[in-house]
């Protein structure tokens, strides 16, 4: 629940910074007197967005993303899994933050100048848009639940399952009767 209304606020800043960055004008003037700043509805607008973006993400991506794949992977191989997943995380993050420079510079070439920044928060707006989807149509709700909960939710295999509670079993009887309650 929390993922899905994070990401929601985030789609929402989105499109919002997407419809107030057309025909935004930057200007990067340092010999104006920056002491008669005055905000406009724009900027305020902008600086709300941005905010409430945050917002969103601390929410929701923020958090639960690293306690989903902390969740989502059977114990056999969770701490291999955990720590491919977070270098997949920080090696996209670096694609996005070399790339969102050169992308918002063809904007600017492909659209003018003052209709770059509102491509690049309209591209962002899609993806969250499909993020949305994504999350609504296969994330479960995992609140409440157990790791061995979970992972006999997302196993596919019954018979995987049956295997592990007959190896725990088999564990169980070789400790003897005392450690039976013990292990399940």
């Amino acid at each position: 629940f929390l993922l899905f209304v994070g990401v929601g606020v985030m789609l929402v800043a989105l499109v919002v910074m997407t419809v107030v960055f057309a025909g935004y004008e930057v200007t990067d003037d340092d010999t104006s007197n920056d002491d008669d700043i005055s905000l406009d509805w724009k900027t305020v607008t902008i600086i709300i967005g941005m905010f409430a973006y945050i917002g969103g993400y601390q929410l929701g991506f923020g958090p639960i993303a690293w306690l989903l794949i902390s969740e989502v992977f059977p114990l056999e191989v969770r701490g291999q899994a955990v720590a491919f997943a977070v270098q997949n995380n920080f090696a996209w993050n670096l694609v996005v933050s070399l790339l969102y420079p050169v992308l918002i510079d063809e904007f600017g070439t492909a659209f003018g100048n003052d209709y770059k920044y509102c491509a690049g928060f309209a591209i962002f707006a899609v993806l969250t848009l499909y993020a949305l989807l994504f999350i609504y149509r296969n994330v479960p709700e995992t609140k409440g639940l157990s790791l061995e909960e979970i992972e006999r939710k997302f196993c596919k295999d019954d018979g995987d399952m049956q295997k592990a509670d007959v190896e725990t079993a088999d564990r169980a009887s070789l400790l003897g009767s005392n450690s039976n309650s013990l292990v399940q």
